[in-house]
């Protein structure tokens, strides 16, 4: 499916599981820093930490070995599951919750904390102008063509950017709940 670069988003952990066993067949997946291959190593789990008590495994590592004889470089890949965002605190069903409250018309902060549960909500814009920064994406996906896109800072009163949320409303009607994840797996892409 990706032949020339590592897959970075999967199904479920059990699918990363079947992918890191048969590293050692692998022989089209090659590294995208030193383009070697037969290199890779399973390198542990990732985990979201709930609390001290509580964690849950959402990913693997695997590593580019440069010991023990390999000749890679080593570079870790993270191989996460498709509803977890990558390096974001929140799954992709609570951004799919923003985007819908912001489509039904709640304020950017109004949306965030009754997505997230959270009194604070500066992440808020910065969700928006990520959601922002990857609309070409959006668009690539749903096989729409651009035409054009201009920063959220200068649309007027700072009513969302038209086009932001046709694109948006119509990635969630496609996809639903499950947008971040049929995304993510199918362009190997974080979302936002």
């Amino acid at each position: 499916m990706f032949n020339s670069c590592v897959q970075k988003f999967f199904k479920d952990l059990n699918s990363i599981g079947q992918f890191t066993a048969s590293l050692k067949w692998q022989r089209s997946l090659r590294c995208e820093i030193c383009l070697n291959h037969e290199h890779f190593i399973s390198h542990g789990f990732i985990y979201k930490q709930y609390s001290s008590e509580r964690k849950e495994a959402v990913g693997k590592r695997i590593v580019c070995s440069n010991r023990y004889g390999h000749q890679g470089c080593g570079h870790t890949y993270q191989l996460t599951i498709a509803d977890k965002l990558p390096h974001r605190r929140y799954f992709g069903v609570v951004l799919v919750r923003f985007i819908s409250l912001l489509l039904s018309g709640h304020s950017v902060c109004c949306a965030y904390s009754q997505a997230t549960k959270q009194s604070q909500t500066r992440h808020a814009w910065r969700w928006l102008k990520k959601l922002n920064d990857n609309l070409m994406h959006y668009r690539g996906y749903l096989k729409v063509p651009i035409v054009g896109k201009i920063a959220l800072e200068q649309a007027p009163d700072f009513t969302y950017h038209r086009c932001l949320l046709t694109t948006l409303n119509a990635l969630t009607s496609k996809e639903g709940d499950g947008s971040c994840a049929a995304f993510q797996i199918s362009q190997q892409i974080a979302f936002i």
